[in-house]
């Protein structure tokens, strides 16, 4: 069964390789599949992300798509935080790593980042990036090694798109659809039976 995780893996180094978008929904459609069973909120997740993605990857300048952008990767936030919540094992360090995610994301964002976003895109950017560390910190919490790295690595993509459309630092992108790919590959890989 694990070795199904092959198909998302190919396909990710396809839209790598050649950039053809196609091959972006078709990645995480595929790890969507490979977690139905074993986590079907994480599934509806990266389904709902499929979109966010599609907004995002045709938004040609245009700040309303970048909104709805986000506004779809924000519900696949709330949909791994839901998934995570119910998986829990530890509330302590879902509580002690929120507070220390919280604060570093406020600073952050006050930092680095807002002074660079478009004053129609501030709340969406602030609400995104207070699920993110939720979410993170939910995903710590359920001491699910596997899944916790995959949200992780969802937080860095994140962040390094934030650093390449608002702080300017371009260098960071050749790493946002790698990190974002092994997201949704590690994730599909933790809901699958062993």
């Amino acid at each position: 069964m694990r070795a199904l995780i092959l198909i998302p893996v190919t396909l990710a180094c396809l839209r790598i390789r050649t950039r053809r978008y196609l091959y972006s929904p078709l990645t995480t459609l595929a790890c969507a599949c490979l977690a139905l069973s074993g986590a079907p909120v994480a599934a509806a997740g990266l389904t709902v992300s499929a979109a966010g993605d599609w907004y995002m990857a045709h938004r040609n300048g245009r700040s309303e798509m970048y909104r709805l952008g986000i506004v779809g990767f924000f519900c696949g936030h709330v949909l791994f935080l839901i998934h995570s919540l119910g998986r829990v094992r530890s509330p302590a360090a879902g509580l002690i790593a929120c507070a220390a995610l919280g604060i570093w994301m406020c600073f952050y964002l006050k930092k680095r980042i807002l002074k660079g976003v478009p004053e129609m895109l501030r709340l969406p950017v602030v609400c995104y990036g207070a699920i993110s560390a939720a979410g993170f910190s939910a995903a710590l919490a359920t001491m699910d090694a596997l899944y916790a790295l995959s949200i992780g690595l969802l937080v860095l993509s994140d962040t390094l798109i934030a650093e390449r459309d608002f702080a300017g630092s371009e260098r960071t992108a050749k790493w946002i659809l790698p990190t974002y790919y092994a997201c949704h590959i590690l994730m599909a890989l933790s809901a699958m039976p062993a």
